[in-house]
């Protein structure tokens, strides 16, 4: 009998079948439900804001640039479910933790670039609307990109704080299956570093008004920040996989 040897071509293929499996998930849960509320609710912000005349001293502010709050923070809980909860069932009928980690980082990948697309189509559509009643946008916090047209600063600033806060919830789930919920909780002080590492670099939205109006900090230029977070993400993911490579399957 031959034995059944993991060869990278082998690993490579489970871990793009994994990989595809988990982001079909994604899509299902953030295709079907998330993204339509999220639009819905914005949607009906701006109406009322477009009904109203502007809201006061902010005047006819974007309503779409804070859809990056629950863009990111939807993606780190669902992540930290595809940790605590499906590393153990895959591993469990025999994908190994390699094939599952490659799994996880093509579908960080995928969401974090589709959620960056829905963000521009949004600050786009936004751009239109407004201009309808010889307006722009204004945006409140701070950004990578001045305007809609940017449109590359903005899939950037999309796709790095999804990316970070994927992997980060990929971590925070990992820890809370092996050491549980009590110490699991206790950890969020270190486990949520990467995330906020990310938040502190880029500097945008309500943590970037924060870092830049509160504690004086001042962004590095783009050319330091992007390779910055993308390095964060990446260390993540890999000490993430150094982790759980020996984790032990509860029965």
């Amino acid at each position: 009998m031959t034995a059944l040897v993991d060869t990278p071509g082998r690993t490579w293929r489970r871990g793009l079948l994994c990989g595809r499996q988990l982001t079909v998930m994604m899509a299902y849960v953030g295709g079907l439900w998330f993204l339509p509320i999220v639009v819905v609710v914005f949607v009906g912000i701006g109406a009322l804001q477009v009904a109203t005349g502007g809201w006061g001293d902010l005047s006819w502010s974007s309503v779409w640039e804070h859809s990056l709050q629950p863009m990111r923070y939807f993606p780190l809980a669902m992540a930290i479910i595809v940790g605590a909860g499906m590393l153990p069932n895959y591993v469990s009928h025999g994908m190994t933790r390699r094939e599952f980690s490659i799994g996880v980082g093509i579908m960080i990948a995928v969401v974090s670039v589709a959620f960056a697309v829905v963000g521009a189509i949004g600050l786009g559509v936004e751009d239109v609307i407004y201009g309808w009643f010889g307006e722009s946008p204004e945006y409140t916090v701070p950004h990578l990109y001045a305007d809609p047209g940017d449109v590359p600063l903005v899939l950037a600033q999309y796709a790095l704080l999804t990316s970070a806060h994927m992997a980060t919830g990929w971590l925070i789930g990992a820890t809370y299956y092996r050491f549980g919920g009590y110490l699991g909780t206790a950890m969020l002080l270190v486990t949520l570093l990467p995330a906020i590492a990310v938040e502190f670099v880029l500097s945008v939205s309500y943590f970037g008004q924060v870092a830049q109006d509160g504690f004086g900090w001042d962004r590095p230029p783009l050319a330091v920040v992007i390779p910055a977070c993308l390095a964060i993400t990446a260390a993540t993911c890999y000490g993430t996989y150094r982790f759980v490579r020996r984790l032990a399957i509860k029965p």
